[in-house]
């Protein structure tokens, strides 16, 4: 199923359920200072459209948003 988001972006199912801790891959340098490579913890198994203006800053080996 897809849901429409408030700034007319979309969420959808994602191929890849994440839950627990993982790293996370820096993808943006808007942010100084900060490693390439995060232990982040997931809980999701949804994917979204990155809305207009905005940047992707981390992905990991599964998904990238």
């Amino acid at each position: 199923m897809i849901e429409k988001l408030i700034d007319n972006s979309f969420i959808i199912k994602s191929p890849v359920k994440e839950v627990g801790w993982a790293p996370v891959q820096l993808q943006s340098d808007v942010i100084s200072g900060i490693s390439e490579t995060l232990m982040a913890l997931h809980w999701h198994q949804d994917m979204f459209e990155i809305p207009d203006g905005a940047q992707l800053l981390f992905s990991t080996a599964g998904l990238k948003n």
